[in-house]
Formats: structure tokens, sequence, C-alpha cells
């Protein structure tokens, strides 16, 4: 029998070769002088949105340039025409305990995170199934680890990894079980 995929749900995923720790120190001494906000955040923080113009002189100058690239690839995968901008940029640090409720990013197509720090066990993020099939597909197929039939999918985080997805996924991220921070970047991409 054939099997084909419809309505698939992409993930991008790449390795990069930025300068993490310049970007650790950077995200640190932003730390220390914002207060920053609460979004999805949970004991942990978050800083206030950026435009990447903002950032054009700090460490994270690299990381944006690769970020306006692959979003473009992104944006041709979907077989999309528009003309995809990078919109706000944030930093979060999520110490031990911390950990983000599930949410989407409004306002966007695509999201992303880009991760500085992860110690081992400080928490994978998890994409969840969104439409009705989750009901049926989690009663029939419990503890099924295959993509197609899943209702929650996990990435664990590596450093100077990259993630880009849909902003309508539901995601959350787990509780940071380490004695150390998780540090990561994370942004929004929106049509132009």
């Amino acid at each position: 029998m054939n099997l084909e995929y419809i309505f698939p749900t992409p993930i991008w995923q790449d390795i990069l070769t930025c300068d993490l720790y310049a970007m650790r120190r950077y995200i640190a001494s932003v730390k220390e002088s914002s207060e920053g906000r609460k979004v999805s955040n949970v004991g942990g923080w978050q800083s206030n949105d950026y435009q990447p113009e903002e950032l054009l002189d700090t460490p994270v100058s690299q990381l944006i340039s690769i970020i306006e690239k692959r979003m473009k690839l992104c944006f041709g995968d979907y077989g999309c025409t528009v003309n995809p901008k990078l919109g706000n940029i944030w930093f979060n640090v999520n110490g031990p305990g911390s950990y983000n409720s599930t949410h989407i990013h409004t306002d966007s197509v695509l999201s992303g995170v880009f991760y500085i720090f992860c110690p081992e066990d400080s928490g994978s993020i998890i994409f969840e199934r969104q439409s009705q099939d989750q009901y049926v597909l989690g009663t029939y197929c419990r503890n099924n680890l295959e993509k197609i039939a899943s209702t929650h999918w996990r990435y664990n985080p590596k450093p100077n990894m990259l993630l880009m997805f849909p902003a309508w996924i539901p995601h959350s991220v787990e509780i940071n079980n380490s004695d150390r921070d998780r540090i990561s970047i994370s942004f929004n991409v929106v049509k132009q």
C-alpha cells in the first residue's frame, strides 16, 4: 500500500558555529540591567523584545544574519513567494526549576530558538499536535514514538542548535532539572 503524508508539520534544525561564549556574556549583561518580562516562562527570566537592528553591533549579529538566510529557505520549502522579515528577538535564561508553559507565537509565521548553554537534563522543547486527531491517536497509539502517530514530539537542546518551526504549533519547554541555567535566544519571523 502506498503511504502519503498530507498536511505535514515542518521543523527545521541546524547546528551552527556561533561564538556562544560571547553571546552568553552579552545576555548576562542584559539580564543584570533588565527586570525582563513574564510571558510563557515560569520561574525563568525573559528579556524584553529587541528588533534585529538593535542587536547589529552585539555578539548576536552573526546569528541574526544566519537566521535571515535560513528563514528564506524555510519559506521556499513551503513554496511561498512572500518576503519574510525577522521580527522580534528575545533572550531566555531558565534556571533550575523553571520552564515554559504551552504557548504559540501570535502575529508570526515562523518562530525559532537558538541554544547557547543547555546542560544535560535542563529541559527539552516539546511540540504538540494541535488537531482533533491527537485524541484518537492518544487513545489507540499510546507510547508510540513514531512521528506519524505521536501527539508530542521532543527535541533535546544542544549548544549551537537552531530550530525553526511554524509559529502556530503549540510548544512548551520542560522543567530545568539541572543545577545550571539553560540559555537560549528566541525569535519570530513575520511577512514583510
